[in-house]
């Protein structure tokens, strides 16, 4: 499998690693936070940064209980960002696959937070599938009795 990096943007790089880093520095944990330490190849000098290891391997190994994904009869939405790590997308896949009732839309240019960076598509996207659901409920309701 091919590795995977997105170089973060000016407000990540600027403001929220430096948030980040300093909580973690204080002894403040933000979902798992550490801090690693090693030693420099040439200077023997102690370097430290914060991180946050994931684990990717559980994502790719992702199973629900297929039995209870086909049995949710009600139209679903997924909707996954194009630039989405891959294992954020074969989650999505596999839930798309088992959902009888399910669309799969992909948003070009997007990655996992794809609300805040294309709120526009995004609101658009959903407001067509809520109308297409709509649309299959109506046609599916039994006719009445004429009243003419």
């Amino acid at each position: 499998m091919p590795d995977y990096y997105r170089a973060p943007g000016w407000l990540t790089r600027n403001v929220f690693n430096r948030l980040v880093a300093f909580l973690t520095r204080q002894g403040i944990s933000v979902m798992g936070s550490r801090v690693l330490a090693v030693r420099g190849r040439k200077s023997g000098e102690w370097r430290t940064t914060p991180v946050n290891l994931l684990d990717w391997a559980g994502a790719y190994a992702f199973r629900p209980l297929l039995r209870a994904l086909s049995a949710i009869g009600i139209p679903t939405l997924i909707a996954v960002g194009a630039l989405s790590h891959p294992a954020v997308r074969r989650a999505n896949e596999v839930i798309d696959e088992n959902l009888p009732c399910s669309a799969f839309v992909e948003v070009e240019g997007a990655s996992h937070f794809m609300i805040a960076t294309h709120a526009s598509e995004v609101a658009r996207i959903i407001a067509g599938h809520v109308r297409s659901a709509e649309n299959r409920v109506l046609t599916s309701l039994p006719s009445g009795p004429s009243l003419g």
